[in-house]
């Protein structure tokens, strides 16, 4: 078992140590510091050697995770792409695996085995915290988002001058992206293709569907009022079903806490005099 432990250290060690050596030899560096001095290694076309040695469809499902979220906080620093999240990832466990040898926790294999997984889960689990929560703002702005631009619309302004007052007159998660996503419009860039890009990064189903409406209305020549009231009207039934969802999912989620938490010590209270009574006889 101690040999077990000491490969499984050695392994992530090794994994460390030539995952960093060849990326930051085959991208270029980007020095940034926060709170500590930090050499960060950016991924190139061809993305170097994790991005080569990690499955694809990982590193697309990292990808769209920080597309959403944007910048995570991981050990104080700022991370934005998924490279850097799995090395850090993997310098954690290091980080962690060789305390637990330091103080002495070696001589118990598995405490330094529990300690290596959670050091590698623990971060995974604070950034789907993070980028459920970030939807969840997201998804709370929507109903708001969508009555102002009915009221901007009602007041005789367009659709894209809509978007640009409110991006300029609201704070929250939602317009903060519509404010990068206005900004890319004055620069130039294709509006249909900046709003699809504003709808993806929020990660919401309802924007999107706003969203792809708005388009819609706009090449059509659709009446954007008679849509916007559409739209909203789905958000609302689609609000309506997920509330429905929810409850529905209530007295099971009752009846396993009732099960683990209320049956075990009531059993005990009512049982506990008879097995000392059956001890002492």
């Amino acid at each position: 078992m101690n040999i077990l432990a000491l490969c499984f250290v050695f392994a992530i060690f090794v994994f460390s140590v030539i995952s960093l050596a060849l990326e930051l030899r085959r991208s270029p560096i980007r020095a940034k510091l926060e709170k500590l001095t930090v050499l960060r290694a950016t991924t190139g076309e061809n993305g170097g050697f994790l991005r080569k040695v990690l499955p694809g469809s990982y590193l697309r499902r990292l990808e769209d995770k920080f597309k959403i979220l944007g910048t995570f906080k991981l050990a104080g620093f700022k991370i934005d792409d998924p490279i850097m999240f799995v090395t850090s990832r993997a310098l954690i466990t290091l980080i962690v695996l060789m305390i637990a040898l330091m103080v002495g926790t070696f001589s118990r294999n598995w405490l330094v085995i529990l300690f290596s997984l959670v050091s590698w889960f623990f971060p995974g689990y604070l950034l789907e915290s993070s980028l459920r929560r970030r939807k969840g703002r997201i998804s709370k702005e929507i109903p708001d988002f969508i009555s102002a631009i009915k009221v901007c619309l009602s007041s005789g302004l367009s659709m894209d001058e809509a978007l640009l007052e409110i991006s300029m007159k609201y704070d929250g998660d939602i317009y903060g992206l519509l404010r990068k996503a206005m900004i890319d419009v004055e620069m130039g860039k294709d509006k249909r293709e900046v709003l699809r890009d504003f709808a993806s990064k929020s990660g919401v189903d309802e924007l999107k569907m706003l969203i792809k409406s708005i388009i819609f209305a706009q090449n059509s020549g659709a009446d954007i009022n008679n849509v916007m009231e559409s739209v909203s009207e789905g958000v609302v039934e689609q609000r309506r079903l997920k509330n429905y969802v929810r409850g529905q999912r209530s007295p099971i989620l009752v009846i396993g806490i009732i099960i683990v938490f209320i049956v075990p010590p009531t059993l005990t209270l009512m049982f506990m005099p008879v097995l000392l009574n059956l001890r002492n006889l």
